[in-house]
């Protein structure tokens, strides 16, 4: 598959560079992946934030709007939820996201343990994407995706 080359986003020139440099390692990551690993395949919520789940004290009581379900890599669906829910400012909690994945596990959740190696290159996936995508957004969050750029800076490092 050709990608497009890659437009410019007008409110993020600064950061083209380090964009252009995120997009080019997700293709070939996910080109990579795709065809070294296999990820296992499942049935994905595909759209984790604190908007779309519902928490009661200590409890998870329900997780909305599944309209971006699909089939996908579980492992990726499950570095969105520790990507949306565990960053504290640019960093990534790690203690926060250990803890989250000990209870997924617990819970029975369904991506491989053999594929947490996966889990922070997928995240920065997932910012590129964010970040790729904004012009496109109804109202872009420009800072929003300035913070989505210092996030994959840092998921770079591992």
């Amino acid at each position: 598959m050709t990608w497009p080359p890659l437009q410019p986003i007008a409110p993020l020139a600064d950061l083209a560079e380090e964009i252009a440099a995120a997009r080019a390692w997700a293709v070939d990551f996910v080109r990579r992946l795709a065809a070294e690993r296999r990820p296992r395949e499942g049935f994905v919520h595909n759209d984790f934030f604190p908007g779309n789940v519902m928490i009661d004290g200590d409890e998870l009581t329900a997780v909305l709007d599944w309209e971006e379900s699909r089939l996908d890599w579980v492992s990726f669906d499950l570095a969105n939820a520790l990507g949306s829910f565990w960053f504290a400012g640019d960093e990534l909690d790690r203690g926060a996201a250990r803890r989250f994945l000990a209870t997924y596990r617990d819970a029975g959740g369904t991506a491989p343990l053999d594929e947490e190696d996966l889990l922070l290159p997928l995240m920065r996936v997932k910012r590129t994407l964010e970040v790729l995508r904004a012009p496109t957004d109804r109202e872009p969050r420009w800072e929003h995706q300035r913070h989505n750029v210092r996030a994959m800076t840092e998921l770079a490092r591992g």
